[in-house]
């Protein structure tokens, strides 16, 4: 459980704002993090703010490259939601074999 405050710039401050809140790994932001998404990120990974197939939703970590950090957010947001070692089912499907139970 995370808390989280929300205040103007002085103790007087009023008006509007947005406040926005994502899973780390949505790329696309249709809250679900998928294999969609971690198409998106692959084909990003490598860019920066300013080069062509940057993608903003796929920086994680706002750093501004998309990179292994932002790669590692995602599937550890998977493994999260599906309940499984990520690195362990990749591992066995590598080796050719079946999902792990």
């Amino acid at each position: 459980l995370k808390v989280l405050d929300v205040s103007g710039a002085s103790a007087t401050a009023s008006g509007n704002y947005r406040l926005s809140f994502y899973v780390a790994g949505d790329v696309n932001r249709d809250q679900r993090v998928d294999g969609v998404d971690a198409s998106l990120l692959t084909a990003a990974r490598g860019t920066s703010v300013g080069q062509a197939g940057f993608l903003v939703g796929a920086d994680f970590d706002g750093n501004g490259r998309i990179d292994a950090s932002d790669a590692q957010l995602l599937f550890a947001s998977c493994r999260s939601i599906l309940g499984i070692n990520i690195k362990r089912f990749l591992d066995k499907i590598n080796e050719g074999g079946n999902e792990p139970e």
